[in-house]
């Protein structure tokens, strides 16, 4: 039964990204110039799901217990591909957007998702 609930959800994520060049003018941190990602974005129906698959471990444990207290994550951005559902106008337009910030060096506390800093290099 686990075995058939495991497929069963993983059925429900979306596995065939769109491949975009993104060029952000003078980016969102001083970096200096503009700059060009190469972004793939995955329209996922479930995107909480595919955040859970792309996550790194303690990032995914994370994820799972803002979905079990009710805060499910709507959408994430893991090595250059950005998980969000587009059939939410937009909204889905300013996570997507939200999600690229992040692509160009924002970070922000899990639970604070408007108090954004630049990300420090080292």
């Amino acid at each position: 039964m686990k075995l058939l609930a495991v497929f069963l959800l993983a059925g429900c994520t979306s596995i065939a990204p769109r491949e975009a060049y993104v060029a952000w003018k003078d980016g969102p941190c001083p970096d200096g110039g503009p700059q060009v990602e190469l972004v793939r974005i995955v329209d996922s129906p479930t995107p909480t799901l595919d955040c859970i698959r792309a996550a790194p471990p303690a990032a995914a444990g994370e994820i799972v217990m803002l979905t079990l207290i009710g805060v499910p994550v709507m959408a994430c951005v893991y090595d250059h591909t950005v998980y969000v559902n587009m059939n939410m106008a937009r909204i889905s337009d300013e996570m997507l957007q939200h999600e690229l910030e992040h692509e160009f060096g924002m970070i922000h506390p899990s639970l604070l998702p408007l108090a954004q800093s630049c990300r420090e290099s080292k």
